[in-house]
């Protein structure tokens, strides 16, 4: 029975040992999640630069770099890259081509491996200079349009940069492209730099970077007459005559509408405002397509008769297969308006009064009445304006 027991005991034991040992064994498994060390690789690291002379310039960045950093895993995955810091010490280099090691920063990690080590880093100095800019002119104007001399302003910028490229620098130029063009163009146009390949240098400052280039257009020429344009706004006067100085002014624009254009109308001139001032200054109409003109205003200068009127008889003048003696009268009273002088010599010979048998039809026996009147007399009655005809045989 004791023997029995003695056993039963030491494989008590032992299970309990082993137990121990399981869970010793679990724990520190455990454990390793959070305390054990791993290693990560990080690429494509952009080193920064620390220590550089204020006089110099950066011509060649240092390339990118791998890192293999050791840490936890838990803190290895809350890291990202842009938070990893590696740099190069520009201290006391100056102008050329310089190797130089990778160094990094980051206390809380260690790291075991930069590739590459050593990058290649170039300073140069920092200079400025002046260049013209020069007009950079591309394409042809339409309707018969030349271009003049383009203006550029200001007409000189500053370069300033590596004085490596900026010694490249062949010219500064500023396009504008002026193909079709109807008329004057002017435009803030980005200045180019380029060497003497024609080749763009970037990675230089330009002040100011943007200039304005007009290019201003000679148009083609044409010599036109002036038309007044009388607003007849006034009864009981007559323009007896109108002046306009200059009578031709020269016009420039576009070639297709200076082949139509024959003349040129000034703006309405009122004949309430000739009555009031005799001259008056009047602007020319405004055409598309012209632009530009030797005078953009003429004098216009008229002569108003206040007009009279008078009245008189005109025999009625019938056809020939009609008879007085059917129509209720053979005469009418002509009333006109003009002019003093036109009214003086009026010949009353030269008045003739016509019934027009084309107005007869079965359902009226009228005849309407028609004046025949020299142009220099206004008509304005006839009394009566209808005569009775007698239609039966």
């Amino acid at each position: 029975m004791t023997k029995i027991f003695s056993e039963n005991g030491f494989i008590k034991l032992l299970s309990l040992a082993l137990a121990v040992l399981l869970w010793l064994f679990v724990s520190n498994d455990t454990g390793d999640v959070s305390v054990r060390e791993v290693s990560k690789t990080y690429d494509n690291i952009q080193p920064s630069i620390r220590n550089q002379d204020p006089e110099l310039i950066l011509v060649q960045e240092p390339q990118p770099v791998s890192a293999t950093i050791r840490g936890t895993r838990p803190m290895l995955d809350q890291v990202q890259k842009d938070e990893l810091m590696f740099y190069v010490d520009l201290q006391d280099l100056g102008p050329g081509a310089h190797s130089v090691s990778v160094l990094s920063s980051i206390p809380q990690f260690e790291v075991t491996e930069i590739h590459p080590r050593e990058v290649e880093v170039e300073l140069d100095e920092v200079t400025e200079q002046i260049f013209p800019v020069e007009p950079e002119i591309i394409g042809q104007p339409d309707e018969g349009l030349s271009p003049k001399k383009t203006i550029i302003t200001p007409e000189n910028v500053t370069v300033s940069g590596a004085k490596s490229l900026v010694e490249e620098i062949d010219r500064v130029v500023a396009s504008l492209n002026i193909n079709e063009a109807k008329e004057s163009l002017e435009k803030g146009i980005a200045v180019e730099i380029l060497n003497d390949e024609n080749e763009i240098i970037e990675d230089v400052e330009v002040s100011p970077g943007m200039v304005e280039v007009s290019v201003p257009m000679e148009f083609p020429q044409k010599e036109v007459d002036v038309n007044v344009n009388i607003e007849d706004d006034l009864s009981g006067y007559n323009l007896e005559n109108v002046e306009v100085s200059p009578e031709v002014v020269t016009v420039g624009g576009w070639e297709s509408v200076l082949n139509e254009l024959n003349y040129i109308e000034t703006e309405p001139v009122q004949l309430t405002k000739l009555l009031e001032e005799e001259t008056v200054v009047i602007s020319l109409k405004q055409i598309e397509g012209v632009k530009e003109l030797s005078e953009s205003k003429v004098v216009v200068t008229g002569e108003l008769d206040e007009l009279e009127e008078v009245s008189f008889d005109v025999p009625l003048e019938l056809s020939d297969d009609m008879t007085s003696d059917k129509i209720t009268q053979d005469y009418v009273e002509v009333v006109v308006m003009g002019n003093p002088q036109a009214l003086e010599n009026l010949d009353k010979q030269d008045v003739k009064a016509y019934a027009l048998k084309e107005s007869l039809n079965d359902e009226t026996s009228e005849l309407e009445i028609t004046v025949d009147l020299p142009s220099d007399v206004e008509l304005l009655e006839i009394n009566p304006s209808k005569v009775i005809y007698d239609q039966k045989d």
